[in-house]
């Protein structure tokens, strides 16, 4: 049976004028490149839902992204996006007028180091000697690992939000 290890739970909040497509695609991107966005293996949408009242959307998204690193071990990074009073607006770059979204931002990460991924132990027992003996320097490292993609992850979705009211 899988058990994991918490590494970082965190939230990002914005408020104004961004592409939403854009954000999904620095998003996705970056999970790809790193192991995370195979939609064959790791990568699943597991929610999505858009209202519409009037001319204000809301987006509720939610993604299972998990990158395997051993037999034994797999990083899963939980993404909940939640776009609300989201309205079409324009704004003008350079004497262009281009058609964007003014919203409310909510990003939830959680990101876990999975142990036993395959479920090979049928004892808690026996699966915390191996770990705290056996593999006691691996749990580390891949914590430590997944802890430095996590924050890469976050990062990138920060810079994209800082920089697109340039």
């Amino acid at each position: 049976m899988p058990d994991s290890i918490g590494i970082i739970k965190t939230t990002i909040k914005d408020k104004g004028v961004f592409d939403v497509k854009e954000l999904y695609k620095v998003m996705k991107r970056w999970l790809d490149v790193q192991g995370y966005g195979d939609e064959t293996k790791g990568f699943k949408e597991e929610f999505y839902v858009e209202r519409i009242k009037g001319d204000v959307k809301q987006l509720e998204v939610k993604w299972r992204a998990e990158k395997t690193m051993s037999d034994y071990f797999s990083n899963v990074i939980t993404i909940k996006i939640l776009i609300a009073a989201m309205k079409n607006v324009e704004i003008e770059i350079e004497g262009k007028k281009i058609p964007t979204f003014k919203s409310n931002l909510r990003i939830d990460i959680k990101s876990v180091l999975v142990k036993d991924r395959q479920g090979k132990f049928k004892s808690d027992f026996f699966r915390n000697i191996y770990d705290n003996t056996i593999v006691r320097d691996r749990v580390d490292r891949y914590w430590g690992y997944s802890y430095g993609k996590t924050n890469s992850f976050i990062d990138e979705i920060k810079t994209y939000l800082e920089l697109r009211g340039t």
